[in-house]
């Protein structure tokens, strides 16, 4: 597989976006000027082409432009060292309703546009993935697990079915519910729960290994350490110990073990990091490990990682934002990055290295 490139970009009708293109685009890309200038909305598009919403909102009426219908991503991907082009494009109106083509083929699935374009995002919202709860860092961490193995959709898809059916049933029945009316359930989601767990697994042993990597080139002194939790005690079978937790469950509503309540706990000095680090060291930390993903889909798929980086000069200071900045260089993603003034991300490439850089002014760009 060839790592495929973002070439190039048009948005129609996204927040105060009334029509842009932005062509020949390289590995990385600078969108600079004031803000409310339209930046960060050129970066939604771009997300809404991967994953068919906005990273800042879920009610993509908000997002489409005032008094329009829908609005409109297309892009053209085209994979290194070839002349080969897919084109993809997004329509998604106020009613929530979407079409995706690719090389002029619908795409029914979300799940087949994310493949198309791994997508991660560095921004202020970032620090959910230290202060968040579990579901934020399993969440996370099942991006990976989805984009390397492949049959991952398929379980955890069916896991999803089975927890919502036995959840339905412990509700429905509440105080005469018995044993057997949920057993059904349990034995499917013990059937699932292994292969799940060891997927996940499998993918947090190589992520922690190249984490450690990376977050030692950062050099910040901080000790990190992530350890998976799987959802359920190590200690007895999964169907064993939902048949103990029956009446707690019968209680809440809900079941409270299994794959699905799997998380990564990120630790710092024994204890959860978010609660010792500061906020700089808290970004330092949650680059590294969105850093770390991109890194892994390149080794083992070759596929290149868009990164979309809002206002990264006000995140780091000068020496901090070099480092993210050439880590992100090194692994060969793709970086569409925003700032306020054009010199603030000077120094922080190679020498040879192409940028491409757009002023943006009341929802239009200029290359320059």
């Amino acid at each position: 597989m060839h790592p495929t490139l973002l070439e190039c970009l048009t948005v129609q009708d996204v927040r105060n976006i009334e029509n842009i293109k932005l062509d020949q685009l390289t590995n990385i890309t600078i969108l600079y000027g004031e803000n409310g200038s339209g930046k960060t909305s050129i970066l939604e598009a771009i997300n809404i082409l991967g994953l068919s919403r906005s990273f800042r909102t879920n009610k993509i009426n908000t997002v489409i432009r005032k008094n329009r219908p829908e609005c409109i991503v297309f892009g053209n991907l085209r994979e290194e060292n070839s002349e080969r082009l897919t084109p993809l494009g997004i329509s998604r109106s106020s009613d929530g309703k979407r079409k995706i083509q690719a090389n002029q083929l619908e795409i029914k699935r979300i799940s087949e546009l994310a493949r198309l374009l791994p997508i991660q995002v560095i921004d202020a919202q970032a620090f959910k993935l230290l202060e968040g709860g579990p579901k934020e860092r399993r969440q996370f961490l099942d991006w990976g697990v989805f984009h390397v193995e492949h049959q991952f959709v398929l379980l955890w898809a069916k896991l999803e079915r089975s927890v919502k059916q036995r959840n339905a049933t412990l509700r429905q029945y509440k105080v005469n519910t018995t044993p057997l009316q949920v057993e059904i359930w349990d034995r499917e989601i013990y059937t699932l729960a292994e292969p799940i767990h060891r997927l996940r697994k499998s993918y947090f042993n190589r992520f922690n290994e190249r984490f450690c990597e990376i977050w030692r080139k950062i050099n910040s002194g901080i000790e990190i350490e992530l350890q998976y939790d799987k959802g359920w005690s190590v200690d007895q079978p999964l169907d064993a110990e939902l048949k103990q937790r029956f009446e707690l469950d019968k209680r809440r509503g809900l079941t409270s073990i299994g794959p699905h309540r799997a998380t990564i706990d990120i630790i710092s000095a024994g204890r959860p990091a978010h609660l010792i680090l500061s906020r700089g060291q808290q970004k330092l930390v949650v680059s590294a490990l969105k850093i770390t993903q991109g890194q892994l889909l390149r080794d083992y798929l070759s596929k290149k990682t868009i990164y979309l980086l809002d206002d990264l000069p006000s995140e780091f200071d000068k020496s901090n934002r070099k480092v993210i900045c050439r880590l992100l260089e090194d692994i060969d993603a793709q970086l569409f990055l925003t700032c306020v003034e054009a010199d603030s991300l000077k120094g922080c490439w190679k020498n040879e290295t192409q940028v491409k850089m757009f002023h943006v002014e009341h929802g239009t760009v200029t290359e320059v």
